[in-house]
């Protein structure tokens, strides 16, 4: 069990998105995602690195589902297909202003690298390349 979430301030503008999840082992079709997405729009998240600066609410607004899935594919080709057991995404949010498409399909890759190979985020310089922003 794992989460990612990325706030990035690029001048004016700023970048945000949560995203949480586990792979579950054993039994279950191998290769198998499951996101869990929706959002009523209503629920906001306070605690979250973002939230001095603009409204943040749980959940995963369809609207970013294809990007969580394009994430999850560019995850899992990084990772030689390592992903044993079903991986479920069960935890999102997203703000008003700094969330879009290209950061939630950022999260997800960086996600699934989190679960399938938590070493990877042990030493900081690694995590500092891991979750930096593609130029």
């Amino acid at each position: 069990m794992g989460g990612i979430e990325l706030f990035f301030v690029t001048g004016p503008k700023s970048l945000y998105a949560l995203l949480g999840g586990q792979i579950e082992p054993g039994g279950l079709p191998s290769g198998q995602v499951v996101i869990r997405y929706g959002s009523t729009g209503t629920n906001l998240y306070t605690e979250a690195l973002a939230s001095d600066y603009e409204v943040v609410r749980s959940g995963l607004p369809e609207e970013y589902l294809e990007s969580v899935v394009a994430g999850i594919r560019t995850g899992l080709d990084e990772m030689a297909g390592k992903l044993r057991g079903r991986l479920t995404i069960h935890v999102a949010a997203y703000s008003d202003i700094g969330s879009c498409r290209a950061i939630f399909e950022h999260a997800a890759a960086v996600l699934v690298r989190l679960l399938i190979c938590p070493e990877l985020f042990e030493k900081d310089d690694q995590l500092k390349s891991l979750i930096q922003l593609p130029t």
